[in-house]
């Protein structure tokens, strides 16, 4: 992962899902939720992870989306980008 100051500006057409959950834990979904990109919380989710200042960021394994990662108050924020 490449850990960043400030996640860039995303252009919300672009985001597929996002997921929120416990720190630290597997993603598999029984420590937090996946949300699709058609869920409202999906904007609430990217604004949290736009706002923040330490942004981790890293490619996806079949390249075709890049994926931030913030950690806010005890809680994992992620948005899945397309490329």
């Amino acid at each position: 992962m490449t850990q960043i100051i400030y996640c860039p500006i995303i252009d919300p057409v672009k985001i597929n899902r996002a997921y929120a959950g416990k720190p630290g834990k597997c993603m598999c979904g029984c420590s937090g939720k996946y949300y699709e990109a058609d869920s409202p919380i999906v904007k609430r989710i990217a604004g949290y992870v736009s706002a923040c200042e330490n942004v981790e960021m890293q490619k996806s394994r079949n390249g075709g989306e890049f994926i931030y990662t913030a950690i806010i108050g005890g809680r994992q924020y992620t948005i899945y980008v397309s490329i």
